[in-house]
């Protein structure tokens, strides 16, 4: 543990300290999309940058004495350290601990460290014991580690900033990549446990006899009431070709599921109607390090291919899309408007961080548009939704107004450490996924609602972007709806589905001469 202290102030003041190099899972960057040789323009915009986006490369506010007393909290100051309490562990802290302060959207003062540190440890040594009496493997160290330093993210009241250990941040790498092995469902939690909301086609959960609306209400024996949705997620994921048993609400008998495999096609597009184009994506992603890999490529050669197909007109939908990179939000928004027009603004620590603006006319500037939304439209979708609004260059339609979500988060890989010096780095698998600031409107307007940890997620109309053309329609519509893009995700027909708003955005752009 000598070597470890040393090592670690040394790194304190110096290199191993500096930032980390983010993956922009969220934030994203500037990149050029397509080639001379590809029917893709460049990115039509260009980033202004203000002092919210300087960004500290040590602590300003969490102090070295701080930080080795949390150090010396876990190893019983260096004399007699706990056995299995490996020195890649310490390391993830002090990382975790030391991103925080330097990413975090507002600086956290040294008193309050003081206070959340010594609630950090109350709560180790409540669920543990203290660190020095402990006879944990290192897997159990591991385990314990992990579940301090995500008690320690989540006192900071922050919905958003999340700490990954290792196996959830390789499952949720695998989402962002659009493939995974599991069950292939999509789930949410209700009363009575976990349900169904949409079975996805040719899936070892469809093979087996699942059908949308399914309750499960217990997983390898274990009930699934009152359980989070990622818990259960966690629990139905695994190896390929491994069982798991499942017991359903609408069936006597528990049910066999072999996990398989699972790809998630992320967008699809056809003729609406005569003359108007469609397209409907699920994320704002890059699943590969090509610009052909990203989504606003891919759609972009989508609207091409139905302007050759005669679309004058055309509807984007983000009903149930989260969001994701902020780069492919301005990108795709660019392509829309006219030159010299602000895309967004985002803010960090109340300061001007980024503004994204127009660089020459997008090639859909004059193309008539509607977008479709809902409460499970967010973050970047509600970038793409609020610029096109404010700029008199979409119609937004929806059943309710979208979720709120008007922060930006950065995915901060923890490296520590590496090689027989010590003076390598390497990832350690963990994540801290951290709120840097918020992202505005071309007006100036924050989309951002009202978090209710009661129930996980906005209230309702608390924030979001409000459609021009609401439409009433009923929460099983909804579901019926989107069950119905799904099956068309997968190149099946949507069935005899009534979709209201998709109807309602017809009738507006058909308005339109």
């Amino acid at each position: 543990m000598k070597r470890l202290m040393t090592l670690f102030l040394v790194s304190l003041a110096a290199a191993h300290i500096a930032k980390a190099a983010p993956m922009p899972l969220n934030f994203g960057t500037i990149r050029s999309v397509g080639s001379p040789n590809e029917n893709i323009s460049k990115i039509k915009y260009k980033i202004e940058t203000g002092p919210g986006d300087e960004e500290p490369r040590i602590p300003q506010h969490l102090t070295r004495e701080q930080l080795k007393a949390a150090m010396d909290f876990l190893t019983s100051n260096g004399k007699n350290p706990p056995e299995n309490l490996s020195e890649d562990l310490l390391f993830r802290v002090a990382r975790i601990l030391m991103n925080t302060d330097i990413a975090f959207k507002r600086p956290i003062p040294a008193s309050e460290w003081e206070q959340r540190l010594a609630q950090m440890k109350e709560e180790f040594v409540k669920r543990n014991g203290r660190p020095e009496t402990l006879q944990f493997s290192a897997q159990q160290w591991e385990e314990a580690v992990d579940v301090m330093l995500g008690g320690f993210i989540k006192e900071l009241g922050d919905p958003h900033t999340r700490y990954l250990d290792r196996k959830t941040a390789k499952r949720e790498r695998e989402d962002d990549g659009g493939h995974f092995v599991g069950i292939g469902a999509q789930i949410i939690k209700v009363e009575e446990g976990i349900e169904i909301s949409i079975v996805f086609p040719s899936s070892p959960a469809e093979k087996a006899g699942l059908i949308d609306g399914d309750v499960i209400t217990a997983i390898d024996g274990v009930t699934t009431k009152g359980e989070e949705v990622q818990s259960v997620v966690g629990r139905l994921r695994g190896e390929a070709g491994t069982g798991v048993v499942v017991m359903v609400a609408r069936l006597k008998n528990p049910l066999k599921i072999k996990r398989g495999a699972i790809r998630t096609p992320d967008h699809f597009s056809k003729m609406a109607a005569p003359g108007i184009g469609y397209v409907f994506f699920s994320q704002f992603n890059c699943q590969g390090n090509t610009s052909a890999s990203c989504i606003d490529s891919r759609v972009f050669s989508s609207i091409d291919s139905l302007k050759s197909e005669g679309a004058v007109k055309l509807i984007i939908d983000l009903r149930g899309n989260g969001g994701g990179l902020l780069s492919m939000a301005e990108s795709i928004s660019s392509e829309f408007l006219k030159d010299g027009d602000v895309i967004t603004v985002t803010k960090r620590q109340e300061m001007l961080a980024s503004k994204a603006i127009t660089d020459g006319l997008g090639r859909y500037a004059d193309l008539p548009l509607a977008i479709l939304v809902n409460g499970g439209s967010a973050s970047a979708s509600e970038i793409v939704a609020a610029a096109l609004q404010e700029h008199g260059r979409a119609t937004i339609v929806g059943s309710t107004t979208t979720y709120g979500k008007g922060s930006f988060q950065e995915h901060r890989p923890t490296v520590i450490p590496g090689g027989p010096s010590g003076y390598f780095s390497k990832a350690d698998g963990t994540v801290l996924n951290v709120t840097k600031g918020g992202w505005y409107t071309p007006k100036g307007a924050s989309v951002e609602g009202v978090y209710d940890p009661e129930i996980g997620r906005n209230l309702p109309g608390s924030g979001g972007v409000k459609p021009d053309e609401l439409v009433m329609v009923s929460a099983e519509e909804e579901k019926s709806a989107y069950r119905g893009i799904v099956k068309q995700l997968y190149g099946r027909p949507a069935g005899d589905v009534k979709d209201r708003v998709l109807e309602r955005a017809i009738e507006v752009l058909n308005s339109r001469q």
